[in-house]
């Protein structure tokens, strides 16, 4: 056999599929983009100090009018908004006593942000104009999901679902006169979890998806059914992206174009998320996009654990899917608020020092005004984070591969084909030389130390070595089946990454 570089790429993350296929493949602490492995950052406080007094059960960032940022949080207490990245506390005088599995959920109409909770009479902020959240008025309905669609305000209780009055967030009478409506939707679908705006808008209940229509008076609103069995499985499960809506279900992963369902995670990852979600605490899954990447980041709660702690995360390019465990309380969109030059900490965080004369970027650069979408974060100590810390512990592998058919193969080079700046990665070649692997290899599956990966099976070998500074693995194993995987140590910068490349020669036939 030829010593020259043999390539074999980084496997998909498919946790779904049998081990017949191959090794059990792992893509943990990384993102998929643009067919490589990139670093998935930490989280990182948005700034020090930024936290809430409970435990968050409801987040969202809005624009107003005149294009500033405001980013608005919910507790089992109190209502927040985020001022100069800290949230102050924007309660009515008499404060709180939320329903806490049913969480907080924020809409804008206009200026206006209104939050909605099972127990609380839906409250009202108007933006540049209030200083504190206020009833709603025109008696609207206690409600647990509120959303926006068209010219019309709409509040959901269980399978009710109620409409104000036209471009009126304060009529809520339901007359032919001003097109309010109240209605129930269709018992099948189970209760209302969550809608999405526009000017045509989607109702998500527990296992159905309605879609609903202006047509005028007198009907007013058209609502049909246009999925049976697949909804949303928390009012947070629910994501947005263009003309698309993501959505985590009882059955697993999926998108609407607003007519049809897409699986995105059969036979890949919806087993997975099934057999480890804590279904007893579902209402705490909460998803969100990040734009300016592509990704939908679904967090979820294992084990017997109330709050997500671990991440699934969707490249829409890519069709791929990577994961990793994080504790959250949630995930929520947020746009990028404007960096002021008298917050000290905004401008640390951009230019890595808050010396006048050593920032170098003008001040009309429109990086100082920069307000994407970003996914954001409540971590697990209240504190409003970001994923923009150091990168994390990143564990990939390939698939199973045969080098030579029919023969036992000598590896002594393994070549992580990765941009990286240091030799902060761990390499492990595992080995077969049984062919049926199905005698084998039931119930053993990849996992992790710390230290060096292990198996379930004595009858697979391993070898494990570090990267040396010519920037190869030395190992030296001889076998018929062989797989590779690499860690790449928290805190180590590096970009990208696609696979390995291997050298080694024949030694002789099985």
């Amino acid at each position: 056999m030829s010593r020259n570089p043999n390539s074999v790429p980084f496997a998909e993350w498919t946790p779904d599929r049998s081990t017949l296929g191959g090794m059990a493949q792992e893509a943990k602490g990384v993102i998929s983009q643009a067919g490589r492995y990139a670093p998935l950052q930490d989280l990182t406080p948005y700034k020090a100090g930024a936290a809430i007094a409970g435990s968050c059960i409801g987040a969202r960032g809005f624009w107003s009018s005149a294009g500033d940022v405001n980013i608005f949080l919910g507790d089992e207490f109190d209502l927040y908004r985020m001022t100069t990245r800290q949230p102050t506390i924007v309660s009515k005088a008499a404060g709180y006593s939320p329903s806490a599995p049913d969480g907080w959920q924020f809409e804008q109409f206009g200026d206006n942000i209104i939050a909605v909770n099972a127990n609380v009479t839906p409250q009202f902020y108007e933006l540049g104009v209030s200083s504190a959240f206020a009833d709603l008025a025109g008696t609207p309905p206690l409600s647990k999901t509120v959303f926006r669609v068209g010219n019309q305000l709409c509040l959901a209780n269980d399978r009710t679902l109620s409409v104000s009055g036209f471009n009126n967030i304060e009529l809520w009478d339901y007359a032919t006169a001003t097109q309010g409506v109240q209605v129930d939707v269709d018992q099948r679908g189970g209760n209302i979890q969550t809608g999405v705006g526009g000017e045509v808008g989607l109702i998500f209940q527990e296992r159905g998806i309605v879609r609903m229509s202006y047509v005028g008076p007198p009907m007013v609103l058209q609502l049909d059914t246009i999925e049976w069995k697949h909804g949303a499985i928390s009012r947070e499960a629910v994501a947005q992206y263009g003309r698309n809506i993501f959505f985590a279900s009882e059955t697993g992963l999926f998108a609407c174009d607003g007519m049809s369902v897409t699986p995105l995670g059969d036979g890949k990852v919806d087993k997975y998320f099934s057999d480890n979600l804590n279904f007893a605490a579902r209402n705490k899954v909460c998803c969100a996009i990040d734009f300016a990447r592509k990704l939908w980041v679904i967090a979820f709660p294992t084990g017997g654990n109330s709050w997500p702690t671990e991440l699934l995360i969707y490249s829409m390019a890519d069709n791929r899917w990577t994961h990793d465990e994080i504790d959250t309380q949630m995930l929520f969109e947020m746009p990028r608020e404007g960096v002021s030059l008298d917050d000290a900490d905004a401008v640390f965080a951009l230019e890595g020092t808050t010396n006048a004369d050593e920032i170098l970027t003008s001040v009309d650069d429109p990086q100082w005004r920069e307000t994407r979408v970003q996914v954001a974060a409540v971590d697990s100590t209240g504190t409003v984070a970001t994923f923009e810390g150091s990168n994390r512990l990143a564990t990939l592998t390939t698939t199973e591969f045969e080098p030579t058919r029919l023969k036992q193969t000598l590896v002594d080079e393994i070549w992580p084909e990765i941009d990286i700046i240091s030799t902060r990665v761990n390499g492990c070649v595992l080995t077969r030389n049984r062919a049926v692997k199905n005698m084998l290899w039931n119930g053993d599956s990849l996992s992790w130390d710390g230290q060096s990966f292990f198996w379930g099976s004595n009858d697979i070998g391993s070898y494990t070595a570090d990267m040396n500074e010519f920037g190869f693995v030395p190992v030296r194993v001889s076998s018929r089946y062989i797989q590779v995987c690499i860690e790449v140590l928290a805190g180590t910068t590096w970009t990208e990454t696609t696979g390995v490349h291997w050298r080694g020669s024949s030694a002789g036939e099985r």
